[in-house]
């Protein structure tokens, strides 16, 4: 049990009874006197007592021992760890796709639509104004061709991807 040391008035524990004290197991206590965390025996197997529950709570009161820098890095890597996982689970479960092969799917769709939208004039000319066909053309296309031109110009579908590429990065879901 616990003895008085004569020479400083302390009370001394073997490593059981400071593993009980402290809520944790031999071993820890151990490793944290290894690492300085808690103060060296003061003889073989026994343990200032009251020395070892001040260092116990200032190293719970630091956050476990980490500097704020070491537990934000900690934090972000165990964020990135998951972000990682879902990344994979969303590749598995079909839930993403890799940005190429999105990018790809959409020039093939945007290609489908203008090739559509180019025939439309001269397949809708007839119905729409019989009697003046050529003019009605005319009219269509160059409606369809501004049409066209302006969605050519809009950036937005780009920026859409690029953002996509910088949030996954290029080959995240590859």
């Amino acid at each position: 049990m616990g003895r008085a040391s004569r020479e400083k008035s302390q009370v001394t524990l073997g490593v059981e009874q400071i593993a009980v004290l402290l809520g944790i197991t031999a071993r820890q206590v151990q490793n944290l006197v290894k690492a300085s965390v808690l103060p060296p025996p003061v003889a073989r197997g026994e343990y200032d007592a009251v020395g070892c529950v001040s260092a116990w709570a200032e190293y719970l009161a630091s956050d476990r021992g980490l500097t704020s820098d070491l537990a934000e890095a900690k934090r972000r890597h165990w964020n990135a760890r998951a972000r990682l996982a879902e990344l994979e689970a969303g590749k598995r479960d079909g839930s993403l796709i890799p940005v190429e092969e999105l990018k790809r799917v959409v020039e093939s769709f945007i290609l489908v639509v203008r090739s559509r939208l180019v025939l439309l004039p001269r397949k809708m000319a007839v119905a729409v104004a019989p009697e003046r066909a050529r003019d009605a053309e005319a009219k269509l296309e160059t409606e369809i061709r501004a049409v066209l031109e302006e969605l050519a110009n809009d950036k937005t579908c780009e920026e859409v991807l690029r953002g996509a590429d910088a949030l996954l990065g290029e080959d995240d879901c590859e």
